[in-house]
């Protein structure tokens, strides 16, 4: 259907001429009369006087013939004059004989029109984007004009909509396309590449007719602003745009292969955004790995991945913790996590003298510590001795951040031990009890806990949950299971006799291990005190080695994505990208795990990566090594104020292992609803019922009763008083609550 079968309007189809003269017939004949042209050639310039005007037939009239049409002068006009028999001339009575050519040289010319320069203004910017409506420069006649149309007029501004709404997307489109082929592009720029834009601004002296417009468009011009903004948008045309701007640097946009998740569909186009308008900045970058910020290397392996937007919106080091706390993907350089190897000739203890602000409830930032005695390196750990009742309790393995003369000072903010310990070390400075030493043990072999999940065949084949599970195990490696139990001092660990088993299968996904232990051996049942430990402790996994840590619930979450062949895929990209010097691992945490490393990681980098108690529990969690077990239950571990209740008594489906050491870490005392993946209970102050039943005025009473104090999930702790009068000491407590 044509546009001109559905409008009543006038319409100007030849030229501004409304109507035309009827068509001669020159199929039937027709008589032309010759009265106009005799007016015509007496209006000429020079002719005074007409003779004899005359066809040779009677009257004014010319009779054209059927199927023929006149011609004024013949084929050529000046032959014919100058012939002098149709057409004569005379001057003052005299016949005129003149050539054609000097017909030719009195003939008026008319003059070339030379059109005026017309040249914008200089130094002002044109708004290519600015568009006009066409309804205001056209005739007046379709009443486009008129403030109040009516019915008709309205018909027609809406006919014109269309129209102008097209013409004005492209105004937009052209305004955006320095954007659009710039290298350095905007990652929150909206996707919108077509343009979008209605046609009518609201300033009504920029454009009169917005205001006629305005309320004949006004029941639907929202709607069609979010329709036109809508089709404006076309992500695989930008994306192909981006793909033909990367070939610049000889680069292309990465395959599409995690976008069937949700979450990657924008994250995506963003990523290539920011990696175009980064190609300078990561190809100056090389391959070099920077602490504390994000290194080339890394926004490389994020554009090739295609998601990790939020790397490319980072602000110039240093980065603020907050910032950092969210990342895609995280990095860790495992030789910057190394702390450094104690003095071992050195294992005297020497007392310590003096504390800085020491009269403050909590230690301070920068803890002080003048020292007798001992070389003092920075860097160095050392470990706090606390003789109470004569018994030693340890806060262990604090590093040297500065020294000065015979004072070293410790950063408290890295350790929590310090706060749950700070009165008992002001008490025993007090007291002249506290020493210091060079920490001897200062490194332990990553343990696993021992969680079989599914028995197969004879029962010499099962399933291990190993969450996270560590990279370096591979298929052919064996495993040792040890059972230990750890002395009050901490310094005496007793194993029983080893089990190994063989890695036959490794599942990193669902953070598993099928292990398989010698034939005619199965095994044993779960107990807390059973755990993994690799065979082969000579492999270095400190020199030239880095870890890539991924949240597995976010890359994989669709269910449609082969899991294997994204794994490979990864591994193909970082291992092209990395330097090849650089080995790296990767790690492929729950969501939960990831979000504690990405807290750990953020807060150690802020803090100049120190080797303390951030930098242990980052070794932890990368499978690298773990601080030597804490001691725990009675003299060490505190009933759990109330904010400790708040951040670790909210059981969630996620807390699992990172619940677990947060708690270990505070020493909070606390036991397993059920196993150490089931949620947590946090001990409770003994009951009066509870108290007559277990207080005994045997000193050992501990040692009998301390199982039956864990089943009834009671906490206990030695002060500086006998375990009776502790536990009477509980009972007032108890009362003053009742």
């Amino acid at each position: 259907m044509q546009s001109s079968d559905i409008w009543l309007g006038p319409a100007l189809q030849h030229g501004w001429i409304p109507i035309l003269n009827s068509a001669p017939d020159y199929i039937n004949g027709y008589d032309i009369p010759l009265t106009p042209l005799a007016e015509k050639i007496l209006s000429m310039a020079g002719v005074k006087a007409l003779r004899t005007l005359s066809t040779g037939e009677p009257g004014w009239l010319c009779h054209i013939e059927e199927k023929h049409y006149p011609l004024l002068w013949g084929n050529n006009p000046l032959a014919q004059l100058a012939e002098g028999t149709k057409v004569r001339l005379f001057k003052r009575g005299q016949q005129l004989i003149v050539t054609p050519d000097a017909i030719t040289q009195w003939l008026q010319k008319p003059g070339l029109l030379e059109p005026e320069e017309n040249v914008l203004p200089f130094g002002r910017w044109r708004n290519v984007g600015r568009y006009f409506s066409a309804s205001g420069i056209l005739p007046p006649l379709y009443g486009l004009q008129e403030p109040e149309p009516e019915q008709r007029v309205r018909q027609l501004h809406q006919f014109l909509l269309p129209f102008e709404q097209w013409l004005s997307n492209r105004f937009a489109m052209l305004a955006s396309l320095p954007e659009l082929l710039s290298f350095r592009r905007s990652i929150e720029q909206p996707p919108v590449l077509w343009g979008a834009q209605w046609p009518f601004t609201t300033v009504p002296l920029v454009d009169p007719q917005a205001e006629i417009s305005a309320p004949i468009h006004a029941e639907y011009t929202e709607e069609l602003k979010h329709e036109a903004e809508r089709q404006g948008k076309d992500n695989e045309h930008e994306l192909a745009l981006l793909d033909w701007l990367l070939g610049y640097f000889g680069r292309e946009r990465t395959p599409r292969i995690l976008e069937q998740a949700s979450e990657f569909n924008l994250d995506y186009l963003q990523v290539q955004r920011g990696w175009l308008s980064e190609q300078a900045e990561i190809g100056y970058g090389g391959s070099a790995l920077r602490i504390g910020e994000i290194s080339a290397p890394i926004k490389r392996i994020a554009a090739r991945l295609g998601f990790g937007a939020k790397l490319f919106t980072l602000p110039a080091p240093p980065i603020p913790e907050e910032r950092l706390k969210d990342l895609p993907f995280y990095l860790v350089e495992h030789w910057a996590l190394l702390p450094e190897r104690p003095n071992e000739q050195d294992q005297n203890i020497y007392p310590v003298t003096d504390i800085s602000d020491k009269e403050s409830l909590q230690p301070p930032a920068e803890i002080w510590l003048t020292l007798e005695s001992g070389k003092l390196v920075r860097g160095q750990q050392i470990d706090l001795v606390l003789d109470i009742d004569d018994r030693p309790l340890l806060v262990t393995n604090l590093v040297i951040t500065d020294i000065d003369d015979t004072r070293a000072m410790i950063k408290s903010d890295d350790y929590i031990s310090l706060f749950s310990n700070w009165q008992l070390i002001v008490n025993a400075l007090t007291n002249n009890t506290l020493h210091w030493r060079v920490s001897d043990l200062w490194l332990m072999e990553k343990s696993f806990a021992y969680q079989p999940e599914e028995v197969i065949g004879d029962g010499n084949e099962a399933w291990f949950m190993f969450d996270p599970l560590p990279p370096s195990f591979h298929e052919g490696d064996s495993l040792v299971l040890l059972q230990y139990e750890v002395a009050q001092n901490r310094r005496i660990i007793t194993f029983a006799p080893a089990f190994s088993a063989v890695i036959t299968e490794l599942d990193p996904l669902n953070a598993r291990l099928l292990l398989r232990c010698s034939e005619g051996e199965t095994f044993p049942l779960p107990s807390p005190n059973f755990v993994w430990f690799p065979h082969d402790l000579t492999r270095d996994r400190f020199s030239f080695t880095v870890s890539l840590v991924f949240n597995r619930d976010v890359i994989f979450g669709s269910e449609s994505l082969d899991k294997n062949t994204v794994i490979r895929w990864v591994r193909q990209v970082v291992d092209e990208e990395m330097p090849c010097h650089i080995r790296c691992w990767l790690h492929w945490f729950n969501m939960e795990d990831f979000r504690y490393l990405g807290d750990i990681w953020s807060r150690w980098q802020n803090n100049g990566e120190p080797h303390g108690d951030l930098a242990y529990q980052l070794l932890s969690l990368l499978s690298l090594g773990e601080l030597p077990p804490r001691a725990g239950g009675l003299g060490v571990m505190h009933v759990a104020t109330a904010t400790e209740l708040d951040t670790y008594a909210d059981v969630d489906f996620y807390w699992q292992e990172s619940s677990y050491e947060r708690m270990k870490n505070a020493d909070v005392l606390f036991t397993p609803a059920s196993g150490t993946a089931a949620g947590l209970a946090i001990r409770h102050i003994a009951r009066p019922a509870e108290l007559e039943e277990f207080s005994d005025e045997d000193a050992n009473w501990h040692e009998a009763y301390e199982d039956d104090l864990i089943r009834y999930k009671i906490h206990y702790i030695t002060k500086s008083q006998s375990n009776s009068a502790l536990l009477h000491d509980e009972q007032e407590h108890n009362d003053e609550n009742n």
